[in-house]
């Protein structure tokens, strides 16, 4: 009787010997002996605010930089000048929109940029809110929607907001209430706004 059962936990570790180690099957020793390290991300130590696609190109806002990645790398965009930081991240169709913050002697500002290619400029009339405080983008339902919001702090508790298609800067959407927006999304059918506030 013993030996019927060594027989058999014999057969049975011969077959396993045979297929683990067979790249045709599942083969767990042949897995395991070709498993490729997993390389880290350029972001993953970095706290990620806002990822957005021009459909081509993944742009994610992480730490204080963007970052582009093209399906297969990963590439930190140049800020417009050195030292500025990337504070907030929108896209509207198939461009892209940064806004960028500034120190100087201890005074903050932000400016509104559009991507170009790989470099950034300041996006078109909006040099009413160049030089703001705590400018923040929102994204509408880009695809239809045909501009973003622009929230710019103009005192310790009051807001402006603005809706920009690319080229214009346009107020009043919110009844002058003075909150940050914090997200929007359109409903039927594109032909209402509804966003919200802090």
């Amino acid at each position: 009787m013993k030996i019927k059962y060594i027989f058999s936990a014999a057969v049975l570790l011969l077959i396993l010997m045979f297929t683990a180690c067979n790249a045709d099957g599942p083969g767990i020793f042949y897995t395991i002996y070709n498993e490729k390290k997993i390389t880290e991300s350029a972001i993953s130590s970095l706290p990620v605010y806002k990822v957005t696609s021009d459909g081509t190109d993944l742009y994610v806002l992480a730490g204080a930089a963007v970052y582009k990645q093209n399906g297969t790398s990963w590439t930190k965009l140049s800020p417009p000048s050195e030292g500025m930081r990337a504070v907030s991240l929108a896209r509207l169709g198939t461009n892209l929109y940064a806004v960028y913050e500034t120190e100087t002697s201890g005074s903050l500002s932000d400016t509104l940029y559009e991507l170009s290619g790989t470099s950034w400029s300041i996006a078109t009339s909006t040099s009413s809110i160049s030089g703001s405080l705590n400018l923040q983008l929102v994204d509408v339902d880009y695809s239809t929607s045909g501009f973003i919001f622009v929230s710019q702090r103009t005192g310790s508790d009051s807001f402006v907001n603005y809706a920009y298609d690319g080229s214009t800067l346009s107020t009043g959407f919110d009844s002058g209430k003075g909150l940050p927006l914090t997200g929007a999304g359109l409903y039927n059918g594109g032909s209402d706004i509804y966003y919200l506030t802090a």
